[in-house]
């Protein structure tokens, strides 16, 4: 019997790299508005734009009221160009070195140890963040203590629905009839259009967002704009203040977290050329950045300082009754959370690729191309299998999960390319300055963000008085 062929380009890919390795070592990659060949652009945006926004959007809104409009947004931009300014710098080392994989650049440029760290890394992130997944559709469906889920709400008191408030039942059907389907695909193109609904899910929510700040503008019920930070929300207190911030942080340096995603997206990107990808994840960012400031703002101008650090929980009949009556503010109500819900969904299939790779090269030194279909699909549905029974069995697994994405996330995405950045090929990165030392700062910047980040991570989840 033939052994089964694996759908394998990274051949092809890695031609494509050095071919295009002579097309400049350092500028930073500038977006033109030029004549645009890339074949698959449009959807190579989608799918990325997926990959950045994910259930962290939901806290986003709470930055508004604590540190106040002004503030809020320059951060958020901040991050939206520091995580550009890491793409690129991915880009341009993945062309150098021909090969379309971030963890086999690091490990190539930095060392085995720095390639063993971020493949860990990358395998806990993928893992956690689809873990979280699982919760955030048991959550929706079938609620938890103090939020009741849509199924369990409107179904399980009818007759022979019980099943409709049993969360391992709810969950374990969302896992066979969604989640598997969706991760069996090999190739990262073959889940847009999963990504196409994700991110209608998500305009869905903008929309309803948007309804809400015009009914309001109309009947007088909007809140003012927050120039500056609110420190009776932080804390009042030095030391509350202070915990407080330091749970603010992780918020904005997670938001646009894809470095580990991205080089999957871009692999399969048509034409292999630095400045396509560059324009994929230019446009990427500024469509993401769009959708976080519409729902941030709109969500604080609803809502103001009562919106709650998941600002889902803002998103009830009650709550939505005074801007569009029962009926309506019931059906926005729904739309808004199974929009959510399709969101989360949709990015489990995009967060396998990464997570499934980083432990093929942890534990056996092989990625996914180099599998036979039946050892794919072996390894993916043991990986689901897995967490659906994490999924059912943990009482709570938000603490640890927000750690690991702290650090993982920091090592992903600020860390590895800040050290990159450092390497003296790249210094024509910022060529208007001839000093090392400005040649450098970049580098320097990026790990110290990705240091904060998993300091704060960590010490928002262990200091006490903390009310984010």
């Amino acid at each position: 019997m033939a052994r089964e062929q694996p759908e394998d380009n990274s051949s092809l890919l890695r031609d494509n790299l050095s071919r295009e390795s002579s097309a400049g070592s350092g500028q930073l990659l500038v977006v033109n508005s030029g004549p645009q060949r890339d074949s698959n652009a449009g959807t190579s945006v989608i799918i990325l734009a997926k990959a950045i926004v994910g259930a962290g959007i939901a806290a986003l809104p709470l930055t508004a009221s604590l540190l106040g409009w002004p503030l809020s947004t320059l951060f958020l931009l901040g991050m939206a160009y520091a995580t550009y300014y890491t793409l690129v710098t991915i880009i341009r080392f993945s062309t150098r070195e021909g090969t379309p994989s971030y963890a086999e650049v690091v490990h190539k440029l930095l060392g085995k140890a720095a390639g063993i760290m971020l493949e860990f890394a990358i395998m806990a992130f993928g893992l956690g963040l689809m873990l979280v997944y699982e919760v955030v559709a048991g959550d929706m469906l079938v609620g938890k203590p103090g939020f009741k889920g849509i199924l369990c709400q409107y179904l399980g008191q009818v007759e022979h629905c019980h099943w409709a408030c049993n969360r391992t039942i709810v969950t374990g059907l969302v896992t066979l009839v969604v989640l598997v389907p969706l991760a069996s695909f090999r190739r990262m193109e073959s889940s847009a259009v999963a990504s196409w609904m994700g991110m209608t899910a998500l305009a869905v929510w903008a929309t309803s967002t948007a309804i809400l700040v015009v009914a309001g503008a109309f009947q007088g019920l909007l809140h003012p704009p927050s120039l500056a930070p609110h420190r009776s929300l932080l804390g009042g207190s030095g030391w509350n203040v202070a915990t407080n911030v330091l749970a603010i942080i992780p918020i904005f340096t997670t938001a646009f977290s894809v470095q580990a995603t991205a080089p999957f997206v871009l692999a399969e990107l048509r034409p292999q050329t630095p400045a396509a990808k560059s324009r994929v994840s230019f446009w990427a960012l500024v469509l993401t950045s769009c959708l976080f400031l519409l729902i941030t703002m709109g969500s604080y101008a609803v809502f103001g300082t009562d919106v709650q650090s998941d600002v889902l929980h803002n998103f009830t009949p009650k709550e939505l009754r005074p801007f569009l009556g029962k009926d309506l503010g019931t059906g926005l109500y729904i739309a808004v959370r199974l929009s959510f819900l399709v969101s989360v969904l949709s990015l489990y299939p995009i967060m396998m690729f990464p997570a499934r790779d980083g432990l093929l090269r942890l534990t056996t030194g092989r990625e996914s191309p180099s599998l036979s279909n039946t050892q794919f699909y072996s390894v993916t549905y043991a990986i689901i299998a897995a967490l659906y029974l994490i999924s059912v069995v943990t009482p709570s697994i938000w603490g640890p999960i927000q750690i690991i994405g702290a650090t993982a996330g920091a090592v992903i995405g600020f860390i590895a390319p800040g050290m990159l950045a450092l390497l003296p090929t790249e210094a024509s990165l910022m060529p208007q300055h001839k000093s090392s030392r400005w040649r450098r700062a970049p580098g320097y910047s990026l790990i110290a963000i990705g240091v904060l980040q998993g300091i704060a991570g960590i010490a928002s989840q262990l200091l006490p008085n903390k009310s984010v």
